[in-house]
């Protein structure tokens, strides 16, 4: 990175460092349980996976309400009944509030 940079990044850290910032670019500070925390990981990935579940739940119920078949197969001729989208509709509805509570849950791990 000097090799790179010559000296401009000491030159930086020297200014940020006198114009009182307080930054440590150098991470001295840090005891034995920095970094230790898995919860603002596990936040992350609830508000991931509910934003998933959101979106997916949101197309599903779209799609079965009005009864586009998604997975179309010109070669099927056959058309879904009612009952399979009533039961599309009902898991929609699980995965939207799957999602909306993993969005919650993600809020109290945070």
């Amino acid at each position: 990175m000097k090799v790179l940079l010559g000296n401009i990044g000491y030159y930086i850290h020297d200014v940020l460092a006198m114009s009182g910032s307080g930054m440590n670019f150098y991470n001295e500070d840090l005891t034995e349980e920095g970094g230790g925390s898995i919860l603002p990981f596990l936040g992350f990935m609830c508000s991931l996976f509910g934003i998933l579940l959101l979106v997916v739940g949101i197309v599903r119920y779209v799609s079965a309400k009005r009864k586009f078949n998604m997975y179309f197969d010109p070669y099927k001729t056959e058309e879904p009944d009612e009952a399979s989208y009533k039961k599309e509709k009902i898991a929609s509805i699980v995965c939207i509030v799957l999602g909306a509570v993993l969005m919650v849950a993600s809020f109290v791990l945070l």
